[in-house]
Order: structure tokens, then sequence, then C-alpha cells
């Protein structure tokens, strides 16, 4: 990568690390919020289900938009509107409030990934390394989060939540100040066409592999959404002797950092396997291995819990930077924004729903019993992958387009 690259590479991996932060930082609270809002976590899983959902859902539009007038200016609008939102949250005095304020930010959010990916896809000549960095920025976001949210709640008995809030607003609007100087060229659409509002064409070749990877989306995005929402609240629960004892609610966030940073390397680590194998397989054997790894944190404590829910961090988030590109295999550029937006729109839109149907499952069952049903999820996906592998309609390596080397 040249200098220009790098540096786009980096900002837009900073966006990426602010949208996992602004995801995060209700469930690494999630019991202080079920303390302080006076509710019972199965109507939390709710409420983070609202943020996840509008996260999800809004994808779609966002892609299309992002299509349309191009995606340095979506990603302004999601950084500015995130970052006021989250800002307005750490101002609730209700039930409600807050709620629409989860369900606000999980809006703006949700702006991000299509115009993100559709960036870096279309401006970067190494697509699969340049996902991998990107993937690596959102994990450290992801991983970093539930620490920082949970050591700047603990700066106020009462009222720190708010002062979590504050900050990671203030952060998301400092990064959008950094974006505003990025220079990028946005793919040019024709100026005669008379489909103007619609993109020529989504998928490249054949629609079907493209349907199908979104059928498995929706299950790697169920578990992720599952894990994500309540591993800090399992820890606090779980990590209960020796080096572990005490502080619950930090405890919960500090060792969920720790497992999620292992996250980071598997993003780098997927990344750098997605120009040497044969894609849809790769995809297939990284979601497949994570299955015992779910099995067994539901059955686990302290120091062995931790070191297998690390693996299964490795492993899963290695799987995102594979994903990304192969959707950038599956569609034509002029709709590369739509088709990342049916992507994140699946896997973070209909796997919100992990959020809610999981709390019903631990207010009902127990919180281990979650993991259990994240692994039968995902050996579902698994087998649809393995179909897809077999039939898949495109014979052609992983390339880039012609238009977007014509652009570079």
């Amino acid at each position: 990568m040249n200098r220009h690259e790098r540096w786009l590479v980096f900002l837009i991996g900073s966006c990426h690390t602010m949208v996992h932060f602004y995801e995060q930082i209700f469930p690494a609270l999630l019991l202080t919020m079920v303390l302080y809002f006076q509710i019972d976590i199965a109507t939390a899983g709710w409420m983070q289900t609202l943020l996840a959902m509008a996260f999800g859902l809004g994808a779609l539009p966002a892609g299309y938009i992002a299509d349309r007038i191009g995606s340095k200016r979506i990603i302004m609008v999601y950084l500015i509107g995130a970052g006021l939102s989250c800002i307005l949250i750490a101002l609730a005095q209700s039930v409600i409030a807050l709620a629409a304020g989860l369900a606000a930010m999980g809006a703006f959010i949700s702006l991000y990934h299509p115009a993100g990916t559709t960036l870096i896809t279309t401006q970067v000549k190494e697509v699969g390394r340049s996902l991998g960095y990107h993937g690596m920025g959102g994990g450290f976001g992801l991983a970093t989060a539930p620490a920082l949210a949970t050591l700047l709640a603990s700066l106020h008995a009462g009222q720190g939540w708010r002062i979590s809030f504050v900050v990671f607003g203030v952060l998301g609007l400092l990064v959008a100040a950094g974006v505003q100087t990025l220079k990028v060229t946005e793919i040019e659409r024709p100026q005669n066409s008379t489909r103007r509002f619609f993109p020529e064409k989504i998928a490249k070749n054949s629609i079907k592999p493209l349907v199908l990877f979104l059928f498995v989306a929706v299950m790697v995005g169920f578990c992720y959404r599952g894990v994500t929402t309540y591993l800090p609240a399992y820890y606090s629960q779980r990590l209960d002797s020796g080096i572990f004892a005490g502080a619950n609610v930090l405890k919960g966030g500090a060792f969920a950092t720790i497992t999620l940073l292992v996250g980071v390397a598997g993003q780098y680590f997927g990344g750098h396997l997605s120009g040497k194998f044969r894609l849809e397989y790769l995809f297939a054997f990284l979601m497949l291995i994570t299955v015992p790894f779910l099995l067994l944190m539901s059955a686990l404590s302290n120091l062995s819990l931790v070191l297998i829910t690390m693996l299964f961090a490795f492993f899963h988030f290695s799987s995102q930077p594979v994903g990304n590109t192969l959707i950038a295999q599956y569609t034509d550029p002029r709709g590369r924004g739509i088709g990342y937006g049916l992507y994140f729109s699946t896997s973070f839109g209909i796997g919100s729903l992990a959020s809610g149907f999981s709390g019903m499952i631990a207010k009902h069952f127990g919180l281990n019993h979650v993991f259990t049903v994240l692994a039968a999820v995902i050996l579902i996906g698994f087998f649809i992958m393995m179909y897809l592998a077999r039939t898949k309609a495109m014979a052609a390596p992983v390339s880039l387009d012609v238009e977007t080397e014509r652009m570079l």
C-alpha cells in the first residue's frame, strides 16, 4: 500500500473502532443499567436488540445511499449523529429515554459498514489485507469497549455510566474531524443512466452465491450478537475464585476486553488467509471450529472459561475479513454499497434478535445455556456454507473488478 492508502485504511479503521465502541457500551454496563433503571436482564436484552436491530436494518438503505451520494458523506453523518446520540443517552432519566437514545445511536452506526467497506474495496489494491486491518480496527473497538466503559463508570458510584457515554460521544466527534480531511475518489455512475437512482447491477454474475451467503450471515450475526451482549455479564457470574474474585462489573468488562483482544489477532489472521485459500471453504472451516468452543463455554468457569473463550474469539473474528472479501467477490462495484448493505442488514439486523432471544434463555434457563444454543445456530450455518462452497456458480478466482482497477 502507498502512503495515501495506508492513511485511508487507518482513518476508516478508526471509524470502525468507534462503531463497535458504540454498540458495546450498553452490554458492558448491562448489570449497572439493570440496577440503575430497575429492569430485569430480559428487558435489558430487548433494549440492546433495539440498538442492534437499528444497527443492522439501517445498513440496507445506508448502502443504497452510499452508492448514490458517496461513502465519505455517509461516514460523516454516522460519526456526528452517533456521537451526539451517545451524549444524549448520558442525559437519559427514564427507561423510555434510554431506549430511544439506544435506537437512535443504532440507526446512525448502521450507516457505517456499507460505506466503510465500499470505500476500502474501491480505493486500495490489496483488498484482502486492507479488510484485515479494517477488521482489526473494529475488533479493537469491540474488545476494549467493555474495559473502557466499566473503568469510566467506576469513577462515580451512582452516575458513572453517564461519564462513559459522554466520553465515547466526544471521541466520535473527534474522529469525524479527522475523516473530514480525507480525500477519496468515488465510483462514477454513467451520467445518462436511465436507472440513475438504482444500482445497474448488484450480483457480479449469479445471484445464488450472494443469497446463500446472506443466509449464512444471519447465523454468524446471531452468534456474534449473543456472545458480545452477554459475555461481560457471564464473566461476572462465572469468574468467581482466586484472582477472579470480587468487583463483578469491572471484572466482567476487563476480562471480556482481554478475551476479545484475541479477536483482533484473529482479524489479521483471517485477512492474511483470504488470499491463500478458497474463501467459501475457509469461511466454513472458521465457523465449524467455533462450535466445540461454544459448547465448552457453557460448561466451564474461571481460567478455563477465559482460555476457551479466547480461542472462540480468535476463530470467530477471523471469519469477518473473509466474509467481507466474499461480498466484494459476489457483487458488482456499481452496486457494492447496497451489496454490503444487504450483508450487514442480515448479519447485524436479523442477528440482533439474539440479544432479546438470548435474554429470555438466560432468564428462564441460565446464561450458560445461551452458548449451547449459539453452537447449534453456527452448526446450521456451516452446512449452508458447505452447500454454497460445492455449488458456487462463480468459477473465477477472487480479483479486483475492472472498474475498480481502472480507478486505481
